[in-house]
Order: C-alpha cells, then sequence, then structure tokens
C-alpha cells in the first residue's frame, strides 16, 4: 500500500488532491499485492464489526470499493469526499445510502449508527467537523473502527488529542501482521461510553494478526 509517490505527508493533502488520488489508487487496488493486503486489513476490521454486534454500519471515506459485502446483515451506509465516488455509489445503492462530505453531513442522524469503520482514511488531514460529526452520528456504546499509517508518532499524538477534545477515547491496536509501514488498527469510542467493555474486546480481535 506504499507505492504512490507524494510530495507531502498525506495529512496535508487538500480535498482536490484527494479526489487525484483516488482516481491514480483505483486501478492499483486490482494489482495481486496491493489487493491482498487491502483484503486482509479490512477483513481485520470487519471481524472487528462481527465482534462489536452493531446492527448499522457507516463507512467513512467508503471509496469505489466499499466493505458493504463484508458486514453481513447489517444496516450500511456509506460516506466519502469524492462526488465521483458518492455518484459511482448511489447508482447501486440499493437500501443503502451514501453521503457527501461535507455537504450531507447534517443529514446523518445523531446516534444512528453502531459502528463507524474507516479503512485506510486516516493517515488523511481530518478535520474538526469530520471528528466532531463521528462522534454526534456514533451510538452511545457503539465503536469507531479505523486503520492508521504513514502518519509520524506526533501526528499520531495530535490525531488523539484531537478526538480526545471531541468527548472520545482512542484505543490502539498493532498491526502483528505488519501489512503497512507504521500500520495499527485504533478502535474509538465515547469517553462516557458505557459499552468499554465491549470496545475491550474490539481491540483484542484487532490485535489479533491479518489472516493470512
Amino acid at each position: 500500500m506504499d507505492t504512490i509517490y507524494l510530495d507531502r505527508p498525506c495529512e496535508k493533502l487538500s480535498p482536490k488532491k484527494i479526489q487525484v488520488l483516488n482516481a491514480a489508487r483505483r486501478p492499483l487496488l486490482e494489482r495481486h499485492e496491493v489487493a491482498a493486503v487491502n483484503h486482509r486489513v479490512r477483513s481485520v476490521l470487519a471481524r472487528a464489526i462481527g465482534v462489536s454486534q452493531a446492527g448499522s454500519v457507516l463507512e467513512w471515506g467508503c471509496g469505489f470499493h466499499t466493505m458493504r459485502d463484508l458486514f453481513g446483515e447489517v444496516k450500511y451506509s456509506g460516506l466519502d469526499i469524492d462526488p465521483a465516488v458518492v455518484q459511482f455509489n448511489r447508482a447501486s445503492a440499493g437500501e443503502s445510502r451514501f453521503y457527501l462530505a461535507d455537504q450531507d453531513l447534517p443529514d446523518i442522524p445523531d446516534g444512528g449508527f453502531d459502528a463507524v469503520v474507516s479503512a485506510f482514511v486516516f493517515h488523511f488531514r481530518l478535520s474538526r467537523l469530520h471528528i466532531a460529526t463521528m462522534q454526534r452520528v456514533l451510538a452511545p456504546g457503539g465503536v469507531l473502527l479505523a486503520n492508521v499509517y504513514r502518519r509520524t508518532a506526533r501526528s499520531r499524538r495530535e490525531l488523539i488529542a484531537e478526538f480526545e477534545q471531541a468527548g472520545m477515547r482512542v484505543l490502539r491496536a498493532p498491526d502483528e501482521a505488519k501489512l503497512c509501514a507504521d500500520h495499527e488498527f485504533w478502535c474509538v469510542t465515547h469517553a462516557d461510553s458505557s459499552g468499554s467493555e465491549r470496545a475491550e474486546a474490539v481491540r483484542a480481535a484487532m490485535r489479533v494478526s491479518a489472516p493470512q
């Protein structure tokens, strides 16, 4: 997952540059070695969603290749910053709903999702509005799951501080399979979450090495 050269850290990319990167990355996902890593990371997150027993899931940064089919019988919604991605997914949405950030953020219901999941997104800049929206739409006792890479230790501390400022708590789980450079998984909950036992179980599910 480290095959595209960038002239600046990912969190410094503008939304427009992220859209350009999306277009460049799309064909790479068809390459065997990239597709295999992508699938293994998503499988870890999907397994953790199963442990959380979430009935409704919002995928934050769903991209052209969504995780919808990995979650089984859950109420699925997706969100992306790229209008082309949202338009593409809406064409075959079925009962799922797809939101465009930032335009559609107010339309996402408060506490509407048991889980928010985000694969290969947290290395980009997360605005305070996006973090506040994640906090708002996550149901009490719910979990926000993501993988994190391509960020310095300082950058991760700053991002964790942003989540804490928004009233959330970050639990970290190492990627023992070392699928990507400086890679780990995060389980984020409301700071006063009554689902702390669930969150610990979810983190344990992510800590296990990705399936071989």
